[in-house]
């Protein structure tokens, strides 16, 4: 059942040029030094393959398999990565921009079929999809 959309956004530390930029295309950042997931994760897979669409091989010069980590890098000046906004946390000093074109995730839930009749299960679902 379908919940939400989140952007992928590019998050870059608070002093970087293209903090100045209302939205970026990736292939400004050809030249950047990157912070991606882990090798083989839905976000590590997916910022590869639009780098690669933008026409370049991303630097990787770390992986973290934790937001937290990856914000602290980026907050420190050491690179750039691309989240979904969802896991930007706001205690930490970084900006993101949206990219050009813009992209989105679908944040689904599943649950089984008796599940789903059941009036907890019900207002969980709805206040998850009403945001609260």
């Amino acid at each position: 059942m379908p919940l939400a959309t989140d952007p992928i956004v590019l998050v870059l530390p608070p002093e970087h040029p293209l903090t100045s930029a209302e939205s970026v295309a990736l292939e400004a950042c050809a030249q950047q030094r990157w912070t991606f997931d882990v090798a083989g994760s839905y976000m590590s897979d997916l910022s590869t393959r639009l780098c690669r669409e933008a026409g370049f091989e991303p630097v990787v010069i770390c992986r973290f398999n934790n937001y937290m980590l990856a914000l602290q890098h980026v907050e420190n000046g050491r690179s750039i990565t691309m989240l979904p906004k969802l896991a930007v946390d706001p205690r930490y000093r970084v900006v993101t921009r949206p990219l050009v074109p813009p992209l989105t995730r679908r944040i689904t839930a599943g649950t089984r079929r008796p599940a789903a009749s059941r009036p907890e299960v019900t207002a969980v679902l709805n206040a998850l999809r009403a945001g609260d």
